[in-house]
C-alpha cells in the first residue's frame, strides 16, 4: 500500500478511472460479447426451425389429404380397370386374353399392338388406379412399331 499512498491525488484519480475502465472492458469481453454472439446464432436457428416447422405442418396436411383421397377411392375390380384402360387408350382390339391368376395377379396378353399405345396404357394403369406391373414381356414383330406383349398386374397394397 505504500505505492498507493505515495501517489498524488490526480494520479490516484487517473489510476482509479483506468482500473474501472479496465474492469468494464474485461467484463464486456469475457461476458457480454460471447453471449450476444450466441444470441444472434440462436435467433437464426430459431428462424430456420420455424420455417422447417411450417413446411412440416403443410406437408402433414397434404399427406392427410392424400390419405383421405386414397381411402375414398371406389374399389373397382382390377379386371374392370384393365378393360376400361384398354378401351380408353384404343388397344382393346389387341387384347387377346385376360387370366386372373393366383394371389391376386392378372395376366394379360396383347397381339399386334402399337407399342406407343401400349406404353400410354401402362402409364395410365399405374397412374393412381391401384395396379402395378410385376412382369412384362414385349416381342417385336416385323412391322415397325407393332409388338406382341404379355403383362402381369397386381393390385397395389394400401
Amino acid at each position: 500500500m505504500s505505492l498507493w499512498s505515495n501517489l498524488h491525488k490526480r494520479e490516484k484519480l487517473v489510476v482509479s478511472w483506468g482500473g474501472a475502465f479496465l474492469l468494464v472492458l474485461l467484463g464486456y469481453t469475457l461476458l457480454v460479447a460471447p453471449l450476444s454472439s450466441d444470441l444472434v446464432q440462436m435467433e437464426a436457428a430459431v428462424a430456420s426451425k420455424k420455417a422447417e416447422f411450417a413446411w412440416m405442418q403443410d406437408a402433414a396436411i397434404k399427406a392427410k389429404q392424400l390419405t383421405a383421397l386414397r381411402s375414398t377411392k371406389s374399389t373397382v375390380s382390377p379386371l374392370k380397370v384393365i378393360d376400361q384402360a384398354a378401351r380408353k387408350y384404343g388397344i382393346d382390339s389387341s387384347l387377346k386374353r385376360v387370366d386372373p391368376g393366383e394371389t391376386g395377379q392378372i395376366k394379360v396378353w396383347f397381339e399386334n399392338l402399337v407399342f406407343v399405345d401400349f406404353m400410354r396404357f401402362l402409364r395410365g394403369i399405374g397412374g393412381g388406379r391401384g395396379l402395378v406391373v410385376t412382369n412384362l414381356s414385349v416381342e417385336r414383330l416385323d412391322a415397325p412399331g407393332i409388338v406382341n406383349a404379355r403383362a402381369t398386374f397386381k393390385a397395389e397394397a394400401k
